[in-house]
């Protein structure tokens, strides 16, 4: 018997229709096309810590084929506390799709079991930044979540204005200016419910007093932001570069190659 790690960042329970439908024609098709990475615990239970949504594929096709037998194939690890959270976490950056939120509510997760955001980011082996920005998310949601359609529709570039200009703290101490954040909190509390990106719209709306400006997008080395790309009604380009002193130059002219033809493109900014 293999069960789920309740602490995984999507459980079969939470996989979107769509994925899970994908899986199971791929196992179908092909089989299985990589191992569960699992453990064994006191009682002989074997766990799955990652792989999940191979696993979750491999129990639809039993269901539809009753007279099959569905083994599948395990990677059986010895593990520490820690290492669960960074089997799941080395697969969520880099494996099947994640949601925002669910990595969000993942690295929450981790944090009240590890203690702190800086020993997440070293049990998982990923930037301090990277919790943070998906914690944002998941802080967001909290914030919002009687206001929005669909949660997992928040992106972590609403996030991170939502944290910049609305915070988290009841005193809004946490962000640039309290009183304008207190009045973005009372828009978002006499809110109708609506789509994430409506709300969003309507508070960037009310914070740029009905003017629409050129928004700054994120420029990105892998995980870690960067700086900024904004441009101006004139046309001309905006390079914020606030964090790249750790970014080797080649990768930095390379990528900012990219944004500048990103950013040209009249759907990007």
């Amino acid at each position: 018997m293999v069960q789920e790690w309740p602490e995984a960042p999507v459980l079969a329970k939470d996989m979107d229709p769509v994925d899970l439908a994908r899986e199971v024609e791929i196992f179908a098709e092909c089989g299985q096309r990589a191992a569960i990475i699992a453990r064994q615990l006191p009682d002989g239970v074997l766990e799955a810590v990652a792989g999940l949504h191979i696993l979750a594929a491999a129990r639809v096709h039993q269901e539809l084929h009753t007279e099959a037998i569905v083994e599948v194939i395990v990677d059986l690890h010895v593990m520490s506390a820690e290492d669960p959270y960074r089997f799941a976490t080395a697969e969520m950056e880099g494996g099947p799709a994640v949601s925002s939120l669910q990595r969000g509510l993942f690295y929450q997760r981790a944090v009240a079991a590890l203690g702190s955001e800086a020993e997440v980011a070293r049990v998982c082996k990923v930037h301090k930044s990277t919790v943070k920005r998906a914690l944002d998310v998941a802080r967001t949601v909290e914030c919002i979540n009687d206001k929005i359609t669909i949660h997992n529709q928040v992106s972590q570039r609403q996030a991170e204005w939502f944290a910049q200009h609305v915070g988290f703290s009841s005193d809004f101490s946490d962000t640039e200016d309290p009183t304008t954040a207190r009045r973005l909190a009372r828009l978002v509390n006499n809110s109708e419910v609506v789509p994430a990106a409506t709300l969003f719209r309507q508070l960037r709306t009310a914070l740029n007093g009905g003017r629409r400006q050129s928004a700054a997008v994120d420029l990105m080395v892998g995980d870690a932001a960067v700086g900024t790309i904004s441009r101006a009604k004139s046309g001309r380009i905006k390079i914020d570069l606030t964090k790249a002193g750790d970014v080797d130059l080649d990768t930095l002219i390379a990528a900012i190659h990219r944004w500048i033809a990103a950013a040209r493109a009249p759907s990007t900014i």
